[in-house]
């Protein structure tokens, strides 16, 4: 598949700043070092399609810094579930350090992956489970989620309704979408507070819609 490509720290602030997600020297360095561990794992397994750098950025962080926008410090653990290649939840991460997160992603070369991620970029704060959310116990999780993240992973709607007994304090959800998904499970699922999607202004077919459980 050939030679990894690499990226400059001052590309990645030019591009994101240009999306309205400015960020500075330090993690725009953590972008440079995540982008060049994806490029280098995908050589060897599939962990996102194959993309030009600058969607990778534009549609994969961006749209994760987007949504740890919308997260107060206080939402805090959150439980991203299927992180594949650590989008939106390992992102989020870097772009807010202030956030505990929790990283359900039941395929080993992926959690694996996530590790390795989670050491070399020297993140705390972080934790990653290796299973499945419908599992039988349930994993111990260090701190009961305050928040269920998802990004386009199975019936959203069956993921909520396992999720949802495991949320203490806000009891938020953040979801990754498209328009008429949201629209869909807006009007299938009670018991959720919505608020109004968020558009991603550079990506007309995705939105990010947030909720609150309120029984």
């Amino acid at each position: 598949m050939g030679k990894p490509r690499e990226i400059a720290p001052n590309w990645v602030q030019e591009v994101l700043g240009r999306r309205g997600l400015p960020i500075g020297q330090s993690t725009a360095e953590q972008v440079c070092a995540y982008f060049e561990l994806l490029q280098k794992w995908n050589t060897r397994m599939n962990l996102t399609a194959r993309m030009a750098p600058v969607e990778v950025l534009e549609n994969l962080f961006a749209e994760s810094f987007l949504g740890a926008r919308l997260l107060r410090s206080e939402d805090s653990p959150c439980l991203d579930i299927g992180s594949g290649a650590g989008f939106p939840g390992m992102a989020m991460k870097v772009y807010r350090p202030d956030l505990e997160l929790i990283l359900m992603e039941p395929r080993q070369k992926r959690a694996a992956f996530l590790a390795v991620l989670k050491r070399e970029l020297g993140l705390k704060g972080v934790e990653i489970l290796s299973c499945r959310l419908e599992a039988d116990p349930l994993p111990i999780f260090p701190r009961l989620p305050a928040v269920l993240i998802s990004r386009g992973v199975g019936n959203q709607a069956a993921i909520l309704k396992a999720g949802r007994p495991l949320l203490s304090g806000s009891r938020k959800v953040l979801l990754f979408m498209t328009p008429g998904s949201a629209a869909t499970l807006r009007k299938r699922l009670e018991g959720i507070q919505w608020n109004d999607p968020v558009s991603v202004p550079w990506n007309i077919n995705h939105v990010l819609l947030t909720g609150q459980w309120y029984s």
